[in-house]
């Protein structure tokens, strides 16, 4: 990508300088036959293939997924009958540190003209993209355009930010002054208070200044048509000014653009439509009622940002049928990374157990105890035979292994 520019440069470019539009994007109309697959890029594959290490990924840490671990992966993605990847949000973010974790998920901006090295270079984002287009799939990028990051560890942020470090957006000027958001359910104010803590607060964007517009309409321009990218996510598009949206969508060549917009009222959520191709509602019921075009928008029932459904119930068909009912809507269905598995991760975490023999063939029967912070007759299951066992009292699973020497994974 382009080399780092000072806003200096921005401003004096802003009036002349053109990029050329995306060369692979696709439109809304080439978006509605798609499902997508949400492949959170550092959760999902590695460059080597391996799927232990010694992360406790409740600390919230880097776990080495790349994009060319998800290259050697697009057979089990495209064999579930996906024809689109959406990838985590691909720019640097902060390196550092807090009590919550890592920038693993890469929602906390610091330089939008680099790649995250933690996700791979240049070459193998190039390559995954051309692999995607090889097999007639879309690639989707997340992304985020309401606010950057700065990791402050406790210190108030208020006056605390170096804004140098922060790139295009280098000037305070830039953002709204400091003012910690108190509502999101109030829509003038999601869209001017900063959001994250005093940990990791989140500069907010002028997103309705004609500069900062700018400069985001060219950076988007450049990254869609150096990687090929056929269509966004846009992350919390409330926080967004809704007059934007449009500018920013044209920006991408009337590529499609999908905005997450977390609300209960499906009249707010709807009336989004009126700025972007598409946004997510989750009331799929009367969506078709109040959304001028239901067939636009994009439907799931788990995402990164909330517990998944098989955390709340442990009822297998009842999972099933909320995939059934999403995935044969009208409209476009975004189906999270390891729902097909039915994995429960809920707050706590550590609801997977991974069980894996060095026997052989030859061994004789034996049982493994495990202990894995379970609840105490909590039922789990091996998803490889479906099998069912019962935690027991001290919260230990006590697991019968064959004399085959075959591993289990259990949920």
């Amino acid at each position: 990508m382009a080399s780092a520019r000072k806003l200096t440069h921005w401003i004096c470019a802003v009036s002349t300088l053109a990029l050329l539009l995306p060369a692979m994007a696709a439109d809304t109309k080439a978006w509605k036959s798609r499902s997508i697959y949400q492949a959170m890029t550092d959760r999902f594959a590695r460059t080597d293939g391996s799927t232990i290490d010694a992360y406790n990924t409740t600390a919230g840490l880097y776990c080495g997924g790349t994009w060319r671990g998800m290259i050697d992966r697009l057979d089990y993605i495209q064999g579930m009958g996906f024809d689109a990847v959406r990838v985590s949000p691909i720019v640097k973010n902060v390196e550092g540190r807090v009590s919550y974790g890592e920038a693993y998920h890469g929602y906390w901006l610091q330089n939008m003209y680099a790649l995250t090295p933690h996700f791979g270079s240049r070459e193998d984002l190039l390559d995954l993209s051309n692999a995607l287009h090889g097999r007639g799939m879309f690639l989707m990028m997340d992304t985020v355009i309401y606010n950057m990051a700065y990791i402050t560890n406790g210190t108030s942020p208020e006056g605390n930010i170096n804004f140098t470090r922060l790139n295009p957006f280098n000037d305070p000027k830039c953002f709204h002054s400091y003012y910690r958001i108190t509502d999101y359910d109030d829509y003038p104010l999601a869209q001017k208070c900063w959001t994250g803590d005093d940990s990791d607060p989140l500069p907010d964007l002028k997103t309705e200044d004609k500069i900062v517009q700018t400069m985001l309409e060219m950076w988007i321009k450049e990254t869609m048509s150096t990687y090929s990218i056929d269509g966004l996510r846009l992350d919390a598009a409330k926080h967004v000014t809704p007059e934007f949206l449009p500018l920013f969508q044209k920006a991408t060549g009337d590529s499609f653009v999908t905005g997450e917009v977390f609300d209960k009222s499906v009249q707010s959520i709807c009336g989004y439509q009126d700025h972007l191709t598409s946004s997510l509602p989750d009331q799929v019921q009367i969506m078709k009622h109040n959304c001028r075009d239901v067939t636009t928008l994009v439907t799931f029932s788990e995402n990164h940002d909330i517990a998944r459904f098989a955390s709340f119930k442990k009822n297998m068909n009842l999972a099933k049928n909320v995939d059934l009912e999403y995935l044969n809507t009208r409209t476009s269905p975004i189906f999270r990374g390891s729902s097909e598995m039915a994995f429960r991760k809920g707050r706590e975490g550590r609801q997977i157990v991974m069980v894996l023999s060095t026997q052989g063939t030859n061994s004789s029967a034996y049982t493994a105890q495990v202990i894995n912070r379970y609840q105490p007759s909590y039922i789990i299951i091996d998803v490889l035979t479906c099998d069912k066992y019962k935690v027991n009292e001290w919260g230990e699973i006590r697991l019968p292994m064959g004399s085959l020497g075959k591993d289990k994974i259990f949920v």
